[in-house]
């Protein structure tokens, strides 16, 4: 499910960068719907195993499947590329700072 929600966030952030709009908007844009796109799963996930009792095992791996083959269906096999640059800096930057002086800082 993870490598179905971040390709399909990463599409829609690559595609509404590339329509003009500033990589904020489409950062977060991609991330709500993203995060949406992986509740679909969950909760049919949830439904097989609560409701027509499948083993919580058989049902991820079935899922597992599904989703994998959507995306590789959505990326055709090839890498999502042109992203917003500000995409690389999500993992590269500090949220908090600790200062044994200071304490944390924002």
């Amino acid at each position: 499910i993870m490598g179905f929600v971040c390709i399909s966030s990463s599409i829609i952030m690559r595609d509404l960068n590339a329509a003009g709009y500033s990589p904020i908007i489409s950062m977060m844009t991609g991330s709500l719907i993203g995060l949406l796109l992986g509740l679909i799963p969950g909760f049919i996930n949830g439904f097989f195993v609560a409701k027509l009792k499948v083993p919580p095992f058989i049902a991820t791996l079935g899922m597992w499947g599904i989703t994998n083959g959507l995306a590789w269906r959505l990326c055709e096999g090839f890498p999502i590329g042109f992203l917003p640059l500000q995409v690389r800096d999500i993992g590269n930057a500090y949220l908090a700072y600790f200062s044994p002086k200071k304490g944390f800082s924002f």
